[in-house]
């Protein structure tokens, strides 16, 4: 049985099932993780050892089996045990902390070397953006067209900003899903690592961002960015930028409503929410371009 491999492997006592990945011992809850390809696993083993930082960052880091590895070999694959912790990280106030864990995620993957394949990166298409117009009401239509124009328009402007920057290297990322990743263990920051493939580049911190501004607000996002900014090359907050102006608001549109099964009053309802979105990428734009230029400033 599992519970009797994971005794032998781990100074715990008692142990018992709460759910598959989910187990309770004497040494409190732990969460378990299968893995299959070892070269992932050694790249998330060693990101989380080097970006665990007291005492301003904790990351779920694979606890040590009685044999001081950080994963037990088990039938065809790997197995490691992280502490499970539940209590949020409280955010207000803590964007300073917030952004230092950022920049150490990137920092660490300008300098990782890996043979890993990253994940692809993401692409805007536009090619069946037209064909959604006629399903609006014949108001937003135009409003439609036009967010596909300026699209085009800010994909552009993203991939000028990239060649520009081209001599740079990207980061290799765990992707950064949302704020739910930051936990808190005697109110110090404990990050929660993915299992995913890393991904090249800064989407997923420009999509956070955008996630940040929603839950967050304005201000708690500006310091958030500052704080990020401050830390960086100018080149990397370019970089971030042009992530930024990829209007993948659309591609997240044209996913959700191009199975055709969406009905009319759901597809109005979901452009109104892409025209938020976009809203909110343009003011995060205008807010890193202002930080990108004062920096510059200040620096010459």
């Amino acid at each position: 049985m599992l519970i009797d491999f994971l005794q032998e492997n781990y100074n715990w006592g008692d142990v018992s099932y709460i759910n598959n990945e989910l187990i309770k011992t004497d040494k409190g809850l732990k969460r378990i993780r299968y893995w299959e390809d070892k070269q992932l696993l050694e790249w998330h083993i060693s990101w989380r050892d080097h970006c665990s930082d007291t005492p301003y960052i904790l990351m779920d880091r694979m606890l040590r089996t009685r044999n001081h590895k950080p994963y037990a070999e088990h039938e065809d694959g790997y197995i490691t045990a992280h502490d499970e912790v539940v209590a949020r990280y409280p955010i207000s106030g803590q964007e300073p902390i917030i952004a230092k864990a950022i920049v150490s995620f990137i920092q660490y993957g300008l300098r990782t070397e890996t043979n890993i394949i990253p994940q692809p990166v993401s692409k805007c298409f536009y090619e069946n953006g037209d064909s959604y117009v006629p399903h609006l009401e014949e108001n937003r239509r135009m409003e439609c067209e036009f967010l596909i124009r300026e699209g085009e328009m800010r994909e552009k402007k993203a991939n000028a900003l990239m060649e520009l920057t081209d001599s740079t290297p990207l980061p290799y990322l765990d992707p950064m899903m949302s704020t739910d990743q930051m936990r808190s263990v005697a109110q110090v920051l404990y990050w929660v690592g993915t299992m995913e493939v890393p991904v090249v580049g800064y989407e997923h911190i420009a999509r956070f961002l955008r996630n940040w501004y929603v839950e967050e607000g304005e201000q708690s996002c500006k310091k958030l960015m500052q704080g990020i900014v401050n830390q960086l090359e100018r080149e990397q907050s370019i970089q971030i930028l042009a992530e930024m102006l990829r209007p993948y608001e659309l591609n997240d549109w044209q996913i959700n409503v191009g199975d055709g099964a969406i009905d009319r009053e759901s597809f109005e309802e979901r452009f109104q929410l892409v025209k938020k979105e976009w809203d909110i990428s343009k003011q995060l734009v205008r807010m890193m371009s202002k930080m990108i230029d004062k920096k510059k400033v200040s620096v010459t």
